[in-house]
């Protein structure tokens, strides 16, 4: 008599589905986007924008690449609004377009002093 054994894999409900208190089948549309790893970040995706609009913003989008991008878009989003909830993602923004500002600053003077030290060893000095 042969025993087959059977590997079954049984995986925690996503994201949307435990907030949801869905049943997470295994072929559940939004797993791969929404693991359950990601409860954290979907719970403040879910406080700013509500699970039935994160829903119907993941069926719009046509494809899968185009749904993974959205996905980490709104866990992003989500997340940003948890740290700064006066200004969101505007305050990021202007955080890193300082943080820019400042390496370009930066970068101009290393030119300069790049320029000094290539015309002092072309003078020989």
């Amino acid at each position: 008599m042969d025993v087959q054994i059977i590997n079954v894999v049984i995986r925690e409900p996503c994201a949307l589905c435990t907030t949801t208190n869905k049943t997470c089948s295994q072929n559940c549309e939004f797993a791969p986007y929404f693991p359950a790893e990601k409860k954290l970040e979907y719970k403040n995706a879910h406080e700013l924008f509500g699970t039935p609009s994160i829903m119907k913003m993941m069926r719009f989008a046509p494809t899968t690449e185009e749904k993974c991008m959205l996905a980490s878009s709104i866990l992003t989003e989500g997340k940003v609004w948890k740290d700064y909830p006066a200004k969101g993602g505007f305050e990021t923004i202007r955080k890193l377009k300082w943080e820019i500002l400042q390496r370009k600053f930066y970068l101009n003077k290393l030119k300069e002093k790049m320029k000094v030290v290539e015309e002092e060893t072309k003078l020989g000095l």
